[in-house]
């Protein structure tokens, strides 16, 4: 008879290797197990989901998270173990549209485990679903927590760069422009070619009153994203406030160009 913790280590295995059937096999033998201590069971219980999101079933998956979520209780398990479960209910439930249903899973495994993608998921579903004003406070919990991260594969982490920008444009429309700045100014550090970073402080650093540094980011961003008719006519508009009309229309006659090209 296999010892638990080995059933889930060929259950993974088998899982990565993309043998569904021997990893089903590993992941049910473990969780009928009434002996194996829980949060092993809870863990085989997320490998069937696993499992069912890889053949397309979301409803069986929806079911063995819940297993795994009813499994492992704080007696039994560790805070950051269970905000996995509570994630992927997250990440199921918003699959499903139920945007209350992953807004609360969301905000358990937040309050579990700050250092996960789950603070990350509810800004971008409030920001996304005209509850903009509740999004910043998360997405600076984002930011700050170790999910975020320069390389992502898998669940549990988020792309930094991204969301540094997702978190500046909700900075900005609650009326935190100083502090959306700051975090494009990380943004541009990391990725000095992200077209979006560049463009949004170009726009953020005039709104400030800080025409010079704009302009100096806008004209990069020009470099960056030369058939960017949004890029060109931002830029153009710098241009003409500091005088350079000759500047600003050569801008504009670009960005006529690149939209007669079918360019956006």
């Amino acid at each position: 008879r296999a010892q638990p913790e080995k059933l889930l280590e060929r259950g993974t295995s088998h899982y990565n290797a993309g043998d569904s059937t021997k990893a089903q096999q590993a992941f049910v033998q473990l969780s009928t197990d009434q002996t194996a201590p829980p949060h092993l069971r809870a863990q085989a219980y997320q490998g069937l989901a696993a499992l069912a999101q890889r053949r397309g079933d979301p409803v069986e998956a929806a079911a063995q998270v819940e297993q795994a979520v009813a499994t492992c209780d704080d007696m039994s398990c560790d805070a950051s173990l269970r905000a996995t479960f509570y994630e992927a209910r997250g990440v199921l439930k918003r699959g499903a549209g139920d945007m209350e249903g992953a807004v609360d899973a969301f905000t358990q495994c937040a309050s579990l485990d700050a250092d996960r993608a789950c603070d990350a998921a509810l800004a971008r579903l409030f920001h996304h679903n005209g509850l903009i004003q509740d999004a910043p406070p998360r997405y600076l919990r984002a930011v700050a927590a170790a999910s975020s991260s320069m390389s992502c594969r898998g669940e549990g982490c988020v792309l930094r760069v991204p969301l540094l920008n997702d978190a500046a444009i909700a900075l900005e429309a609650t009326g935190n422009t100083q502090a959306a700045v700051a975090l494009l100014r990380e943004a541009v550090q990391l990725d000095p070619l992200n077209e979006q970073s560049v463009g949004n402080l170009a726009l953020y650093l005039r709104d400030l009153g800080e025409v010079a540094e704009s302009l100096k980011w806008g004209r990069r961003g020009v470099d960056i994203a030369p058939q960017s008719s949004a890029m060109l006519h931002n830029v153009a508009l710098l241009e003409q406030w500091v005088r350079n009309k000759s500047g600003a229309v050569a801008l504009w006659r670009q960005a006529r160009g690149v939209k007669l090209r079918g360019f956006p």
